[in-house]
């Protein structure tokens, strides 16, 4: 059976940590991984007006960028995929897992 997963962050570097995870467990198991496929990064821009009084002179720009990856792999027996979702991820990347 095919599966899938999303990552999701604001940093690339735990996504790429979880993913080194995840595979060392598929290697474990004998499973076909194909990689990760990096997408491409969503950036926000937000202008903020530092004074409350309506100078507008004075701004704060800020960014906010969203980091998105994918990751496809074949598994044969679904055991090893009860402790791949009990895996202790990290706090500030979301992942789902998806049946192809």
């Amino acid at each position: 059976m095919k599966f899938r997963i999303t990552f999701k962050s604001f940093s690339i570097i735990k996504i790429q940590d979880l993913y080194n995870n995840i595979k060392e467990t598929l290697v474990k198991n004998n499973c076909k991984s194909y990689g990760l496929i990096i997408l491409p990064t969503k950036i926000r821009k937000f202008c903020i007006v530092k004074s409350p009084n309506g100078n507008k002179d004075s701004r704060e720009y800020l960014e906010l960028h969203e980091h998105k990856a994918i990751f496809n792999f074949d598994a044969q027996n679904l055991k090893f995929l009860s402790n791949l979702l009990k895996k202790e991820v990290q706090s500030d990347v979301l992942w789902r897992l998806i049946k192809l």
